[in-house]
């Protein structure tokens, strides 16, 4: 069962692979994984009830028709397109992105993205890369949950998500964060991640260093990682 429309009846539904999109009474437009049965992000714009909805060719595009006697095309992530700014996540895996392709997501955030959950898991972006996107989302007042897995980071850009860890001026802080999968991460960048979830202001709930199994940051005593307690009285 998806749900995500609240009490407001959907008017139409559309599937691409696995991808589906619905739109409602409540003047939205959903985005579903349907293998994860979760909300990718929800599309706002539209004034009034939105009746019909569809992917465009190749699932690149959505186009929708709203009482409001508007049309609307919103662009894929890959496109990156305006529509999709108004996204609550933008979940960039196994997308292909390199580190150069951070420049125009900071971009999106300074133009006003406002999505909460990011994720660029499975990209091979490397330290550099994930130090260009430290700096985007250092622009953002509404990120919240981050997916950093699989990119080839090492302990260097470990320690660049550390400092993510820390209280921000008009930034939304940090309440979940997976990194699994990175296996250039040593003693030096689980030190420093165990730094970060210690100091004052950190508001980390929930950590993910192994794939599928997040840890309650509350609940940590010792976290072993490489058979050293890094995360030793981090609670």
């Amino acid at each position: 069962t998806l749900r995500g429309h609240g009490r407001i009846y959907i008017f139409e539904i559309s599937c691409f692979g696995n991808l589906l999109v619905s739109s409602g009474g409540d003047k939205t437009i959903k985005v579903w994984d349907l293998k994860m049965g979760a909300c990718l992000g929800t599309m706002r714009g539209h004034t009034k009830r939105v009746p019909t909805v569809c992917f465009g060719p190749e699932g690149r595009s959505l186009y929708s028709g709203s009482w409001d006697k508007t049309i609307r095309v919103w662009l894929s992530p890959g496109s990156w397109g305006e529509g999709w700014r108004h996204l609550t996540a933008l979940n960039l895996k196994s997308a292909g992105i390199v580190a150069d392709d951070i420049a125009r997501l900071e971009q999106e955030l300074q133009l006003g993205a406002t999505w909460t959950k990011l994720s660029v898991c499975d990209n091979r972006l490397g330290d550099a890369g994930i130090s260009s996107l430290h700096d985007a989302v250092q622009l953002s007042s509404s990120i919240e949950e981050l997916d950093v897995s699989q990119t080839g980071m090492t302990s260097v850009g470990a320690s660049k998500v550390a400092n993510l860890l820390l209280p921000r001026d008009g930034a939304a802080p940090l309440r979940k964060l997976k990194m699994h999968g990175n296996d250039g991460v040593d003693f030096e960048g689980y030190t420093a991640l165990g730094a970060g979830i210690r100091s004052a202001g950190c508001r980390l709930e929930e950590i993910e260093l192994q794939d599928g199994s997040p840890v309650k940051v509350g609940e940590i005593r010792t976290l072993r990682v490489l058979d050293q307690d890094f995360f030793r009285d981090a609670e």
